[in-house]
């Protein structure tokens, strides 16, 4: 009975070390297919791909979840995935051209395909997303008078990565579907009331989103649960809201935080 036990000890550590092998090679041999893409993992870490991401990488310290089940490691790199360009974005400026917080974001430098940008201006004073990200404000003429040159980032917006907005008075977050390869975006402690599921259904790339310290009220369905999401963390503490429709709580890919 124990040579049995011994000899079932020793294929099943076998086997795990060849899957950590096979799994080890796969990753090392795997070319990435995109811009985004072509910067490398650091510290041990692996590139982790999804069926929506080719530059993530996955720390080495989920490897031990190999020897638990495929589930645990594919569960530890989800929640706890780098990006290959973490903390290399270039920033974008931010300038007010109202007295009532309006604001559009303009470049310094010319744009550069092989960067990746983020919005940074927090505790400020800005009413409304910036006006020149997605055009949104139609019923506007700003847009008009200055689109050109400086104040037209057409050829950022797929590049923009990271946008943190925190502490502002922005009281509407309106469709922004053309950052399509956002990561992550911070509106915590602005003046937000609603949510509506047309403002990034479709930012596929979309991890990490804080909505906390608002006014939100009103939360369409699906907000959060939509097949093209992949939100990984949502953090909507510290708002108004009375109903949360069921749809917003389950997701076909289970959040690593949500609250």
């Amino acid at each position: 009975m124990f040579s049995l036990t011994c000899l079932h000890i020793e294929v099943q550590f076998i086997f795990n070390c060849c899957r950590l092998l096979l799994l080890l090679a796969v990753m090392l041999c795997w070319q990435p297919g995109s811009t985004l893409a072509t910067r490398q993992c650091n510290n041990g870490d692996l590139p982790w791909k999804t069926d929506k991401r080719d530059d993530l990488c996955c720390g080495s310290f989920c490897y031990n979840q190999l020897f638990v089940s495929e589930s645990a490691y594919y569960k530890c790199c989800s929640c706890h995935s780098k990006t290959t360009w973490a903390e290399t974005e270039k920033k974008l400026e931010v300038e007010y051209f109202s007295l009532s917080g309006q604001v559009f974001v303009i470049a310094e430098n010319a744009f550069d395909d092989s960067d990746v940008y983020k919005i940074e201006q927090t505790n400020g004073h800005m009413t409304d997303f910036p006006n020149n990200l997605c055009n949104w404000d139609h019923a506007s003429n700003w847009l008009y008078i200055y689109d050109s040159g400086l104040f037209n980032m057409t050829i950022f917006w797929s590049n923009i990565v990271n946008v943190n907005l925190r502490g502002n008075k922005i009281r509407h977050l309106p469709d922004i579907n053309c950052l399509r390869n956002l990561d992550t975006i911070d509106l915590s402690f602005n003046a937000l009331t609603s949510l509506r599921n047309d403002s990034i259904n479709v930012l596929t790339k979309l991890r990490n989103l804080d909505l906390s310290y608002n006014s939100i009220k009103d939360v369409d369905p699906y907000v959060l649960s939509q097949p093209t999401l992949s939100i990984l963390n949502a953090n909507l503490n510290n708002n108004k809201i009375e109903h949360l429709d069921v749809t917003n709580c389950f997701s076909l890919k289970p959040f690593c935080y949500i609250n």
